[in-house]
């Protein structure tokens, strides 16, 4: 039993002393859509069409605004990649 008081007790990394969050990175989200559309030489009403999401939903990525979750994925899923690609470090 000490032993897994030990364990749970030590190394957490949802500690409040925790020097960094991770945080998602709608800029670098942007960045990648845009090569995408750019390489599929596509107009940004087609990405949304495409993607299922408004071209308001493309502006405010653009922008590096909040993003309601749906969109977020949506976007990430028209990428073809994973939503860790945009996850970041960052300091607290």
């Amino acid at each position: 039993m000490n032993r897994l008081v030990t364990r749970a007790g030590s190394g957490s990394h949802h500690s409040k002393t925790a020097k960094t969050m991770r945080r998602f990175d709608s800029r670098a989200l942007y960045a990648a859509l845009e090569t995408q559309r750019g390489a599929r030489r596509m107009t940004w009403i087609q990405v949304a069409a495409e993607s299922g999401v408004s071209a308001a939903t493309l502006t405010r990525t653009r922008a590096g605004g909040r993003l309601e979750v749906d969109g977020m994925l949506a976007m990430v899923r028209w990428l073809g990649v994973s939503v860790e690609t945009f996850v970041r470090e960052v300091p607290r």
